[in-house]
């Protein structure tokens, strides 16, 4: 329930992620360090970061999770350029975590 109280640090860290994770070969750490530090800037008390506040956790996490919808814009952008064939395979191998990359 305390996600729901603190829905604009949800929106700021999933913004975050979402940016981080379309770059490639930037994963959840770079998506976190840069959603926490800069929740802390933003922060009306940053002093009571690392003692504590909620913020500090509910960012990074937001961060994190958005990421990994987001990696996933590149594979699906290659897959849908290609044959119809080769489509229905490349997204059934994304889905299962195999590299169509010999």
């Amino acid at each position: 329930m305390e996600t729901f109280r603190h829905w604009g640090t949800v929106l700021r860290g999933s913004l975050i992620g979402t940016i981080v994770g379309a770059i490639p070969g930037e994963g959840g750490t770079v998506a976190a360090f840069l959603s926490y530090s800069l929740t802390v800037q933003a922060s009306k008390d940053p002093e009571s970061f690392g003692k504590g506040n909620i913020k500090g956790v509910i960012a990074p996490e937001a961060a994190i999770n958005a990421k990994d919808g987001s990696a996933l814009i590149r594979p699906w952008r290659s897959a849908f350029r290609a044959a119809p064939r080769w489509r229905s395979s490349s997204a059934s191998w994304c889905c299962t975590g195999c590299s169509r990359d010999p």
